[in-house]
């Protein structure tokens, strides 16, 4: 399996799966602000929450991209910095 047919894949999982949750809490945010009663406290627990997930996935993202970075320099022959300054 090429890297190009992994990273399509995984783009679509993870389209797929953020659609699932923005579904979730599109349905459990509508359920809880219904009752009045747990409007108040349901929205903000819904929003740290939401929040929380966002942040998180930042930062996974980023160790992703430094894990992939890092790995790619590893795996660079020695002294392949660049072009050769000295070729015409």
């Amino acid at each position: 399996m090429t890297p190009v047919h992994r990273s399509r894949r995984r783009t679509i999982v993870l389209v797929v799966a953020g659609a699932l949750a923005i579904a979730v809490h599109i349905g459990l945010g509508g359920a809880l602000l219904a009752s009045s009663g747990w409007a108040s406290g349901a929205a903000d627990v819904v929003l740290v929450v939401v929040l929380g997930k966002v942040v998180l996935i930042v930062l996974g993202r980023r160790a992703i991209r430094r894990r992939e970075s890092a790995h790619a320099r590893a795996a660079e022959p020695e002294g392949a910095e660049g072009p050769d300054q000295w070729s015409a």
